[in-house]
C-alpha cells in the first residue's frame, strides 16, 4: 500500500469506543508458503497492534509449527480445520475480535509501518471503514489481469 487510506466516518458511538482498542491486523490464508514468507515482515511493522492469522485449511504438522512461531512472537493463529473459504476465515476474525478495529490484509501483502499508522489514525478519528488504493510494485513488467493501469 502506498497511499493514505480513505476513511468513511460514521456515527461517533461505536467507532470511538472501538478506536481506543488495539488494532488487529488479520491475515486469512490457506497458503503456508505465502504466510511463512511474509508474517515476520508484517509483525515487524507492528508496535501495539495484534497480528491474528486464520488458516483456511486442515490442521497439519506444518501449520502447527507455524502457529508455534507466531504465538512465540506474540501473535494469534487459528486453524479452521477444513477449507471453508475466505469469508468464513474473515468471519472467524470478526467473531473473535468483535470490539476491535480490524485491518484485513492478504497473505502476499508487504505492509509498512506507515500503512498501519494511517489505518490506526483513521479508526481513531471515528471511521467505521478504512480502505486504501493498492499500487503494484514498479518492477512489474506486465500487470496481472486484476490490475488496470
Amino acid at each position: 500500500m502506498t497511499e493514505a487510506p480513505v476513511s468513511v466516518p460514521g456515527e461517533a458511538g461505536d467507532s470511538r469506543a472501538c478506536a481506543h482498542r488495539q488494532l488487529v491486523v488479520a491475515i486469512c490464508t490457506g497458503r503456508l508458503e505465502d504466510l511463512s514468507a511474509r508474517w515476520k515482515h508484517v509483525m515487524a511493522q507492528l508496535s501495539d497492534e495484534e497480528i491474528y492469522v486464520v488458516v483456511d485449511r486442515a490442521e497439519s504438522p506444518a501449520w502447527h509449527a507455524m502457529a508455534s512461531e507466531i504465538r512465540a512472537a506474540g501473535g494469534t493463529m487459528h486453524v479452521l480445520g477444513a477449507p471453508q473459504g475466505l469469508s468464513a476465515a474473515r468471519n472467524a476474525v470478526l467473531d473473535s475480535r468483535r470490539d476491535h478495529p480490524i485491518l484485513f490484509i492478504d497473505d502476499d501483502v508487504l505492509l509498512s509501518r506507515a500503512d498501519v499508522a494511517s489505518v490506526s489514525a483513521a479508526f481513531a478519528a471515528g471511521a467505521h471503514v478504512v480502505g486504501a488504493r493498492l499500487v503494484p510494485p514498479c518492477d512489474l513488467s506486465e500487470l496481472p489481469w486484476f490490475l488496470t493501469p
